[in-house]
């Protein structure tokens, strides 16, 4: 078991700029059970500060293990920090390794062999802390080991415009959940995570029962790291004094821990509540320690039940947060069939469900079998559990069926097998004899059997089942009749004009020979008439009497005609090659003909008779004709044949090979005109030049498709588009020209934009075209302004003209506005605005200046206040209303004595009109109505309305139609 005691203070420094200097210093050996000094001796490097300081230290180790050498780094003024404390385990070597403060990657959580950039165990920014640099700097080596020693190869140190800045502390953080006091499944399952504990008195004195906390994570692999912080520290009083405090933060290999079970590593974290302020902040590493997947239980408790605080931990390295990956990840079987599938990432113990058709349902490897299609499901347990979706799809097995076996006196055996079903496929493959032909996929083939006996096997497959079927032919022709045959096969027919069979010694002759259509074949001799035949494939069969017991017997060979075909040789050169290029390979089509010359109808023409390749620093401009002839091949059944081609080889004209033309955007969509004629003169200065243009590099060297509208040409791909030019010059070689066609944004006003605006009868609005331009005319006013001032509604445009001389009309319509209608209603405290009639979103106001987006505004009773209503995009269109909030009394006694007997309702008196006051009871019901007309209320006529309701609270309700809505209550008192 471990212990390590941590104290951190950490430095802030602040970043600037400097000139980086690097420094080298050699190496040497590292002896056993001691430790070495390398020193670099560093001048003119000045005050260490945030703005000019120590940026990185590289080192070249080679040692056995590095779990036994610490480093540490000692500066000119006697600070020391460390780089790496028995890091990496029985891993060897440090090979390029540096230190920085830029990687995110601590060393202590590295893997050996360390390569590239780390950060160091402690920042190399507490070393910038504005003391000079100038001096002795020293790499400090300790080897801990008796047996094994090394060498430092090299080391460097930097210093520059990039200084190592000590990060500040991470805040305490807003913590996602409290650690738990017992041990539960609670764990650092993903980054981010952050587990609060809490010491206090609720649980009894700190002293006699403190609260520990317990989490769990499983492991990345051999190493970890997290962050702690304790505030709110305080000491147990009653033992008088500042006591010390400290938090354990222990690790156990287990799903929580047994009675007497010892911590990997325990460190001890201290709190001095004189010296420290809140929160104390530390980093834990543990390096080489873990194993992947292995499940490990923290717990954190106050040393020797002293003390109580508050405290947090994060973890920052090391979490398994690997998904479940499974091989296959999903399966296709044949009915009948299993598959493996193993889990080959994620972290077990594993779980398989359902357990159908599986061998085991526990572990990270399990054979599959299910008779129907399944979706399986395995699952870690435990802490931080995953899971994973696995289909195996079960596919039926086709039906194969190859026939039955034959047995006959002949060597022609017809196939009689299934035929495979749609999305399905049968072929027939030799097991064993010798048949023609030796490849099919026809169920019903005519097979030649030129063996005693055969075996073919029927396969049939649908891409994921295959199922065989085997037929055995048997020839029972007894062995002293002699009726074998054959021809040369294949054989080309052009090869001879008759083609005779090879016949063996003793061949039964008196047969007749015949075959299927297609072939001429004499019935006497077996001789085919080859330049009377058609290609293909062919049984031959020949038919003679044997004996008694086989009677009339077929017998065949198979003959395979091959067609005489033309070879591909259609070659091709540019049609005019330019002088100032050394050579050109003829363009060769797919199947081309090799085997063949090439040839030139000129010795000026320098070329290679092989490959065609014409060397044209060899050769003299002029006009020749290229040929290339293949003299026939009646193996291959190959006809010859000679293809030719004219190639101008000449001088390159002047020409401009890349231009680019500009045209403002006519139909605002990115489309332009361009005028191609106008773009001759700066494509060449030949005087005798012609000129065409051709939308792809293809149609230019072919000369097709020319482009017709060359006066204003639209470019098809909006705002960009590229074509070509063919420049042809007489007694010059044809060149082509790139033309850049760019279509420039139309001229827009922002100012004015889309619209619409509003005008409200009896008001003027400006309308504004925006600064910039070069040019204004406005329709119908016909005004050449930036600003008009219109008066009535009506669509009002603008022709803008940019700088670079395109225009563009932009046209806004100027609609008459429409005030928009509401209804107001006052409830305790606010009055709310509904809008009735208009096009949201609306705007609100009580004076016509300061508005908000808000519906509802604050009063005070016996008030009067205007409401302005305006729609958001109709800024001078305001309605507006004036409401009075009346002084409405909310208790009534009406009991007959004179005093408060009737609702005083006189306030109302403010709105004109009919008035509807209903008031209701606590559960909904109306139990009483009353009409005000013009502000009198005729139900004062009564002796008393309201002496018959019982005592109790009421809701009133008050409608002043189109206008206001009033809510409020009314207590009643009838005692």
């Amino acid at each position: 078991m471990f212990y390590k005691k941590y104290i951190i203070v950490l430095l802030t420094v602040v970043f600037n700029f400097c000139t980086a200097q690097t420094f080298s210093g050699v190496g040497g050996n590292i002896p056993k059970n001691d430790y070495t000094v390398f020193d670099i001796n560093v001048n003119g490097i000045g005050v260490l500060n945030s703005s000019h300081g120590l940026e990185k230290i590289c080192v070249n180790i080679n040692f056995p293990h590095d779990e036994n050498l610490k480093l540490a780094l000692r500066s000119p003024f006697g600070s020391i920090i460390i780089l790496s404390e028995n890091n990496g385990g029985k891993g060897s070597d440090y090979i390029g390794t540096c230190f920085d403060g830029v990687s995110t990657k601590s060393i202590a959580l590295g893997e050996a062999p360390f390569t590239g950039n780390f950060l160091a165990e402690r920042s190399l920014g507490i070393l910038n802390n504005n003391q000079s640099g100038d001096g002795k700097w020293s790499l400090i080596i300790y080897n801990n080991s008796t047996s094994l020693s090394g060498n430092l190869t090299n080391w460097t140190i930097t210093f520059g415009n990039n200084p190592v800045i000590t990060p500040p502390d991470p805040p305490y953080p807003n913590c996602s959940s409290n650690i738990p006091t017992t041990c539960t499944t609670e764990a650092f399952c993903d980054y981010g995570k952050s587990f609060c504990g809490v010491y206090n008195n609720a649980y009894g004195m700190p002293v006699v029962n403190p609260q520990k906390g317990y989490l769990k994570f499983k492991a990345s692999g051999k190493s970890a790291a997290f962050r702690v912080w304790i505030k709110n520290g305080g000491p147990d009083r009653n033992l008088g004094g500042a006591l010390p405090i400290e938090l354990n933060v222990s690790f156990y290999r287990s799903d929580c821990i047994s009675a007497g079970a010892q911590p990997l590593i325990t460190f001890v974290l201290p709190y001095n509540l004189d010296t420290i302020p809140d929160p104390n902040y530390y980093e834990l590493k543990l390096n080489d320690i873990l194993d992947e997947c292995e499940l490990y239980t923290i717990k954190l408790e106050g040393i020797n039940n002293k003390c109580y605080f508050d405290y947090a931990i994060e973890q920052t390295a090391g979490i398994n947060v690997k998904e479940i990956v499974v091989d296959p990840p999903s399966a296709k079987i044949c009915a009948g069939d299993s598959v493996d599938l193993s889990v080959i990432q994620g972290c077990g113990p594993f779980v398989w469900s359902p357990s159908t058709g599986l061998n085991t349902s526990f572990g990270s490897h399990v054979v599959a079998s299910p008779t129907v299609t399944t979706m399986y499901k395995v699952s870690s347990t435990g802490a931080c559990s995953k899971t994973k979706d696995v289909l195996v799809e079960v596919v039926p097995k086709p039906i194969v069926n190859a026939g039955l076996d034959q047995t006959k006196c002949s060597n022609i055996f017809q196939m009689n097998a299934n035929v495979p079903a749609t999305g399905e496929n049968g072929f027939w493959k030799i097991i064993n004899g010798n048949v023609s032909p030796t490849i099919s996929s026809d169920p019903k083939q005519i097979f030649v059997l030129n063996s005693q006996t055969a075996t073919l096997r029927w396969t049939v497959t649908n891409g994921i089942c295959t199922v065989v079927d085997d037929v055995q032919l048997v020839n029972t022709l007894p062995s002293n009749t002699n009726l074998n045959f054959s021809y040369e096969s294949p054989v080309c027919i052009k090869k001879y004009n008759f083609l005779s069979p090879q016949l063996s010694v003793n061949f039964s002759a008196g047969g007749t020979f015949s075959s299927t259509s297609g072939l001429v074949i004499n019935p006497i001799t077996g001789v085919i008439n080859l330049s009377q035949s058609s290609p293909g494939n062919y049984i031959i069969n020949y038919k003679i009497y044997v004996n008694p017991t086989c009677g009339t017997v077929d017998y065949g060979a198979f003959i395979e005609i091959k067609p005489y075909t033309n070879p591909v040789i259609n070659f091709s050169f540019p049609s005019t090659i330019c002088n100032d290029v050394k050579s050109v390979l003829p363009n060769l089509p797919s199947g081309f003909q090799i085997g063949g010359t090439f040839s030139s109808s000129s010795t000026n023409l320098s070329m290679d008779t092989t490959t065609g390749m014409i060397n044209v620093a060899n050769s003299q401009n002029g006009v020749y004709t290229i040929t290339y002839h293949f003299p026939g091949s009646l193996a291959d059944c190959i006809a010859p044949n000679t293809y030719s081609q004219q190639v101008s080889i000449l001088s390159k004209p002047q020409y401009t090979q890349n231009l680019d033309v500009v045209s403002c955007n006519i139909t605002g969509t990115g489309i332009g005109s361009f005028n191609l004629l106008s773009t001759k003169a700066s494509l060449t200065t030949e005087t005798n030049a012609t000129v065409s243009f051709f939308e792809t590099l293809q149609d230019a060297e072919q000369n097709q498709n020319p482009i017709i509208n060359t006066n204003s040409y639209p470019n098809e791909v909006p705002y960009h588009d590229i074509i070509f030019a063919r420049i042809s010059v007489p007694n010059k070689c044809t060149v082509y020209a790139t033309l850049n066609l760019n279509v420039k944004e139309n001229p827009y006003s922002d100012t004015l934009g889309e619209g619409p605006y509003y005008i409200c009868k009896g008001t003027t609005l400006e309308l504004d075209a925006g600064e910039g331009f070069s040019g204004y005319e406005w329709s119908p006013t016909n005004e050449k302004s930036q600003k008009i001032t219109v008066s009535s509604p009506g669509e009002y445009c603008v022709k803008i003209t940019s700088t670079d001389g395109c225009s563009f009309v932009q046209c806004v319509l100027v609609k008459e506005g429409v005030l928009p209608e509401f209804t107001i209603e006052i409830i305790p405290n606010y009055m709310i605005v509904h809008v009735t009639s208009g096009n949201a979103p609306y705007e609100y106001s009580l004076d016509g200046i300061n508005w908000q987006n808000e519906n509802q505004f604050p009063y005070s009773k016996g008030n009067t206040y205007t409401i302005f209503v305006r729609e958001k995009s109709k800024a001078n269109c305001v309605a507006s209303k004036t409401v009075h909030i009346p002084l409405i009394p909310n208790v009534i006694t009406p009991n007959g004595d004179g005093i408060n007997d009737f609702w005083n309702l006189s306030t109302l008196n403010f709105y004109s009109g009919t008035i509807k006051v209903k008031l209701f009871n606590q559960h909904g019901t109306l139990v009483k109505e009353l009409t005000i007309n013009d502000g009198k209320n005729l139900a004062m006529n009564e002796i008393n309305p309201y002496q018959k309701l019982s005592s109790g609270t009421y809701w009133y309700l008050i409608e002043i139609p189109n206008f206001v809505i009033l809510k409020g209550w009314l207590l009643v008192k009838n005692r």
